[in-house]
């Protein structure tokens, strides 16, 4: 056995050949190793494979930080018109549709007793529905979105000879101009004279 710690590979490898056992320490194995990990082509593989997940990891990241911003700021959307919320209570009289502000309904006693007037004679059950906003598929919640949406409600409720009474200055305000044979209503009256002019009102659409 030939025992040695500076023998080139070239010199092991003859020893080797002549069935010379040869025993080299355990650091100097460790180093041979190393070094041989570390030809040009090993150092390059082993670079490629390290430097890819990096390389993937720079593309997603996409630009710097200020161009980001920047970015943001021109996607930017101007503001809208302030949310609201309200519900709209639905009655329906036969050919009457009243359409009360929830805010007003405390006092319904009133406006359906009206309903029931410009409805005239026979009695009817009524059928009551509601109208809620925001509703989920609209994008927009402001009131301007809020009376599109209320007037293409009406138009699956009134047919022709459907008589509104509209109640509430929210509602006025989602119906705009409306045409005749409708009785707007911002309030329950209380005095003989403005009862008296709604009474009239009514008659006239008779």
């Amino acid at each position: 056995m030939y025992t040695c710690s500076m023998l080139p590979p070239a010199s092991l490898a003859y020893l080797d050949a002549l069935g010379i056992d040869v025993w080299v320490r355990r650091d100097l194995a460790r180093n041979r190793r190393f070094r041989e990990r570390e030809r040009p082509g090993a150092v390059a593989a082993r670079t490629t494979s390290a430097d890819r997940g990096a390389q993937r990891s720079a593309a997603a990241a996409g630009t710097p930080r200020r161009e980001q911003k920047t970015d943001v700021a021109e996607r930017r959307m101007p503001a809208g018109e302030p949310s609201v919320a309200f519900t709209i209570r639905c009655v329906r009289f036969g050919r009457v549709l009243a359409l009360i502000d929830e805010a007003l309904w405390p006092e319904r006693r009133f406006f359906l007793d009206v309903a029931r007037a410009m409805h005239g004679a026979g009695r009817v059950e009524p059928e009551v529905r509601r109208f809620d906003w925001p509703q989920l598929k609209s994008a927009d919640a402001g009131m301007g979105a809020a009376g599109r949406a209320f007037r293409a409600y009406l138009e699956t409720q009134i047919v022709a000879d459907t008589r509104v009474l509209a109640v509430g200055a929210r509602v006025r305000e989602l119906i705009g101009a409306g045409p005749d044979g409708h009785i707007f209503l911002d309030r329950a009256l209380r005095g003989l004279t403005e009862k008296k002019s709604l009474w009239r009102q009514i008659q006239k659409l008779k």
